[in-house]
């Protein structure tokens, strides 16, 4: 968000405040979509991180050993 607020000159709070207006609008429409979206991902992913195949098996995070 700095970023951008330096970028077009306006104050950090003001950016923050037209983003929040016009684009980051909290409707419970925006908030059932991101439970649905987190809901998706915790269906593809097991807890422990592995990712779920159609079969029910599962492929280890890669990740996890490093």
């Amino acid at each position: 968000m700095p970023e951008t607020a330096t970028i077009t000159g306006h104050s950090l709070k003001n950016a923050e405040a037209i983003l929040n207006t016009h684009y980051l609008g909290r409707t419970t429409k925006l908030a059932a979509s991101a439970v649905a979206k987190l809901e998706r991902a915790a269906t593809a992913t097991g807890i422990d991180g592995e990712q779920k195949l159609e079969n029910n098996q599962t492929v280890p995070d890669a990740t996890r050993d490093k």
